[in-house]
């Protein structure tokens, strides 16, 4: 081997490997949000909670509003809550599980945001519009008979609905829509909440 091959050896492997740290030290880095990228928060209330399940202060004025809408005495609350990430023009759609007690099947929501427009991003107040939102909620009830034993059939009920268009202003929880289910007779309510990433 002459002196020249070894030399362009080395620097051949030298290369290569300023290269790989360069392609390792690049792969680490945040990858960057893309502008107005906005987190959506959904928010499933009940117009009655089970024990253990509290409203958080951002909520307070919207579940005061579901109590006096409705007539309700009893504790409103917040069955689950689900967040995605977006970028402004995109769609944001999920499904979340929720177990409601030990015994009974998981319930399921799933929603679809057609598309999130941003309007006046770094201004003093921006707003986002929600397109064509579906959500759709199916919650499992018993077909046992009052005093039957042993394990129960269940069956689900299936409630939904659709807008056409929402608009909301930045860090605002907004009611969109609600569900009505006959057994346990009870309201649920998608509240959302959209706010732009830092």
């Amino acid at each position: 081997m002459t002196k020249v091959t070894i030399a362009l050896r080395l620097v051949l492997s030298l290369s290569l490997l300023l290269l790989s740290t360069l392609i390792t030290v690049r792969g680490q880095q945040p990858a960057e949000l893309p502008p107005g990228a906005v987190d959506v928060r959904i928010y499933l209330v009940a117009s009655e909670a089970t024990a253990g399940t509290s409203i958080p202060t951002e909520l307070k004025d919207i579940s005061e509003a579901i109590r006096k809408s409705y007539g309700r005495t009893e504790r409103v609350g917040i069955v689950a809550d689900f967040i995605a990430r977006a970028a402004a023009g995109s769609i944001v759609e999920g499904r979340g599980f929720l177990e409601m007690n030990e015994s009974a099947p998981v319930a399921s929501l799933d929603w679809r945001i057609g598309k999130v427009d941003a309007e006046g991003v770094g201004s003093a107040s921006p707003r986002f519009i929600l397109q064509a939102s579906r959500f759709s909620l199916r919650m499992p009830m018993s077909l046992a008979k009052p005093g039957a034993e042993g394990e129960a059939p269940y069956a689900y009920d299936v409630a939904s609905f659709a807008s056409s268009r929402s608009e909301l202003r930045a860090g605002v929880p907004a009611v969109l829509g609600s569900f009505t289910l006959a057994r346990p007779r009870r309201e649920y309510f998608i509240v959302a909440v959209v706010s732009p990433v830092d």
